[in-house]
């Protein structure tokens, strides 16, 4: 279940924020759909005998995730190589993206 998740994330991120535009910008979100689909794989337990966890627990390669909310999400051993983030990406304390394999962008 989580590796068609995480396929959903990679494939379908790249659309724009909904909500609205101008001065009131920062109200802007992801679609629903993709941002219940990060949050399902945030909250996820990682098991010791885990196949995801045994290849690196790469989840979210190639994803667009300008405006996820990663905080409470456990990305130890985490490989994010090609996934684009924003200013406006929030992760876990500690966590470094850039090391992952993330790379900023101004929009994704």
């Amino acid at each position: 279940m989580f590796e068609i998740l995480s396929a959903y994330v990679r494939t379908t991120s790249h659309r724009p924020p909904v909500g609205p535009a101008g001065p009131d910008a920062s109200l802007q979100v992801r679609q629903p759909d993709v941002n219940a689909a990060v949050t399902v794989l945030a909250r996820r337990t990682v098991l010791g005998g885990d196949p995801l966890r045994s290849s690196g627990g790469s989840l979210l390669g190639g994803a667009r995730l300008g405006w996820a909310r990663l905080a409470g999400a456990d990305l130890r051993g985490a490989h994010l190589a090609g996934a684009k983030v924003s200013a406006a990406t929030g992760w876990p304390s500690g966590f470094d993206w850039r090391a992952a394999g993330a790379r900023l962008v101004e929009s994704c």
